[in-house]
């Protein structure tokens, strides 16, 4: 008897359907290229022993259209501006500080930034910060004259590149014409004011970037002279020994930001794996 129910048993484990484990390969990354980089999540290779699937986009504009048209994955990458957005279009859910090991050690000031949190709710595991600044070359521009009218200056024609991202343009466009208290939430009188603003750089403008990189080239070659970028793109430029810096004062215009991931409601990986990388 003993023996018809170990075979029974034995009969019933072979005959039942096996479910792979899953590997670290099966989690899909919506992100910025670069952040691909296995240095930035040890910890779920350490656990899986193989990266995440990435696919890239070159700005939240258009990681938004490509998801509403039906892109699938698990986790995607935005800034906390979109987030608000990003919910309204159903887009993505909640996280659940609990499982964030490290939720509690993150600054207040950045769990505090507008779209990490939205209605009591964790929407965005807040994962770096930084600036957009005016970057330019110190060997073209006296350090005295730099400023965000200094774009539209037609002296400048051909000289300027900045983001083809509308968010990106406006937070500058908000800052040149004293109005960024809160771009996104501008009268339609400021807006108009920033639309304008943008219109008069427009002419000096020699590409918008998509890649950061495109821009860092054509500053150190000397093909632009100014451009509005992110604090990486002053590092790379002086790493590489161009005469170049960012204007960093705060009366004349500096954005700040705060980007992190957020759980895709169109995610099949287990919660398990998103939180192992989150």
């Amino acid at each position: 008897m003993k023996k018809m129910t170990l075979g029974a048993l034995a009969l019933s484990v072979a005959s039942a359907p096996l479910t792979a484990a899953a590997g670290g390969a099966d989690l899909t990354v919506f992100d910025w290229s670069g952040y691909e980089d296995t240095g930035f999540f040890g910890s779920y290779m350490e656990e899986y022993d193989e990266a995440p699937s990435y696919t890239f986009f070159g700005s939240q504009e258009e990681a938004f259209t490509k998801l509403q048209s039906g892109f699938t994955a698990d986790l995607a990458h935005p800034c906390s501006d979109a987030v608000r957005k990003w919910v309204a279009a159903d887009l993505i859910k909640p996280l659940d500080p609990a499982k964030l090991d490290h939720w509690d050690a993150l600054l207040p000031q950045i769990k505090e930034v507008d779209g990490i949190m939205i209605d009591g709710e964790v929407y965005m595991m807040p994962f770096e910060w930084g600036n957009t600044g005016l970057i330019y070359r110190t060997d073209k521009i006296a350090d005295d004259a730099i400023s965000l009218q200094l774009l539209a200056d037609p002296a400048y024609q051909g000289k300027v590149a900045i983001p083809d991202a509308a968010s990106s343009a406006y937070a500058l466009a908000a800052l040149a014409t004293g109005n960024a208290a809160d771009y996104t939430k501008m009268s339609d009188e400021q807006f108009q004011e920033a639309s304008d603003y943008l219109r008069k750089v427009h002419p000096n403008v020699r590409f918008y970037w998509s890649d950061a990189g495109q821009m860092d080239q054509a500053m150190a070659s000397g093909e632009l002279e100014m451009g509005w970028a992110w604090n990486q793109s002053e590092l790379n430029l002086i790493w590489n020994d161009t005469p170049a810096k960012m204007m960093r004062d705060v009366d004349k215009g500096i954005a700040t930001w705060v980007c992190g991931y957020v759980h895709l409601k169109s995610s099949t990986a287990s919660d398990d794996q998103v939180y192992d990388l989150l």
